[in-house]
Order: structure tokens, then C-alpha cells, then sequence
């Protein structure tokens, strides 16, 4: 409950909140290049970790 007497900041039936998604965000153009760098940095990581488990596993010899 807002105290007496201020109203509520409260967004209009689709009205849009926040950054839009087409919006340059940091060095990013959008967010959609945000998000497609973050899974291919994941994707690069998780490989080069099952490169690295891979060459040296020493316990098999």
C-alpha cells in the first residue's frame, strides 16, 4: 500500500518497462548480440575445458 496521498508508479496495460530490445546496450548494438556473444563465449569455454580434459589426463597412463 502507497503511503496516503502519493500514487502508485504503476505501468499502463502494454505499455513497454525498460530498455527496449533493439536498444544499444553498452558496446553491444542490442540486446540480441549480448545474448548470441554470451552463448558463443559459453560454447567456446565448455569446448576448450573438454580440450584441456581431454590432452591432459594423466591419470590414464
Amino acid at each position: 500500500m502507497p503511503p496516503s496521498g502519493e500514487e502508485r508508479d504503476v505501468p499502463e496495460p502494454g505499455e513497454v518497462v525498460g530498455a527496449a530490445e533493439e536498444q544499444g546496450v553498452g558496446i553491444f548494438p542490442s540486446w540480441k548480440w549480448l545474448y548470441l556473444t554470451v552463448v558463443l563465449y559459453a560454447a567456446v569455454l565448455v569446448l576448450l575445458l573438454y580440450a584441456f580434459t581431454v590432452t591432459l589426463d594423466f591419470g590414464a597412463r
